[in-house]
């Protein structure tokens, strides 16, 4: 909790209310949520099955419905995230019809930069949770702590040269 509320005192004093935040905002939010929704449902739903067969029929079991989940879950990212690529125009114009045409364009050019970091984001999602599955709590509670964190850093270290990329 420190350490996200670190991670936006962090992005508030280095991008305060600019334009380049507020694109930011505007070009993650969608993306992440067309790709989390879906697969943060798959993988929970996925979870119960997941242990059930591993209990059952063993650890081979498990890792073969492991195997075909991720599957599914990268074909979903991938459909996901060139639907979002060919749509990301009139998406970026519709979220952010008020902006001007240059904070509509950057916008626009850190919604495509996003795309590869919300589909590793969503293929975390399903890993993390899995992990859970398994009982190995250390890793999978250490990543809420080590991204503010990362975030803090390369902010701190790189926000001057990448700008808002940085983020």
């Amino acid at each position: 909790m420190a350490a996200s509320a670190g991670r936006e005192l962090a992005v508030a004093y280095q991008l305060g209310t600019s334009d380049a935040a507020d694109a930011f905002v505007i070009a993650f939010l969608a993306p992440s949520f067309v790709i989390n929704a879906p697969i943060g449902a798959f993988v929970e739903a996925l979870a119960p099955t997941f242990v059930r067969v591993r209990e059952r029929e063993g650890a081979a079991a498990g890792a073969r419905l492991v195997a075909n989940g991720l599957v599914a879950t990268a074909a979903l990212v991938l459909a996901r995230i060139l639907a979002l690529a060919l749509l990301a125009e009139p998406i970026v114009g519709l979220l952010g019809s008020g902006f001007s045409a240059e904070k509509n364009a950057l916008t626009l050019r850190l919604f495509y930069f996003l795309l590869p970091v919300v589909a590793l984001q969503g293929v975390c999602l399903f890993w993390g949770r899995l992990i859970n599955c398994v009982q190995r709590f250390a890793l999978v509670a250490m990543v809420p702590l080590a991204t503010p964190l990362l975030t803090i850093a390369l902010l701190l270290v790189f926000e001057e040269r990448l700008g808002v990329y940085a983020l």
